[in-house]
């Protein structure tokens, strides 16, 4: 992934209660190295996942909550033979 993507800022705005919107303003998760991230629920969940033949250590999703990521991307290892 370029470190222009891991830089860039996403504002996702949602449509909260009573007609109001709030911006969810977190950076955009930095996929694992060998892996991926994916996006849902408009930016406030962030679910990732490892190529084949590798294994996640860590945790495979993390919320955006006041602005911040609740954890970082996992890492992704080479599962031994």
């Amino acid at each position: 992934m370029s470190d222009a993507y891991s830089d860039f800022i996403a504002i996702i705005t949602a449509c909260a209660t009573a007609s109001s919107w709030n911006n969810l303003n977190c950076p955009a998760p930095r996929a694992p190295d060998n892996g991926l991230s994916f996006i849902f629920r408009n930016g406030e969940l962030v679910h990732f996942r490892c190529h084949p033949g590798y294994q996640m250590r860590g945790t495979p999703v993390a919320y955006c909550v006041n602005n911040v990521w609740t954890n970082s991307a996992p890492e992704c290892i080479p599962i031994r033979k």
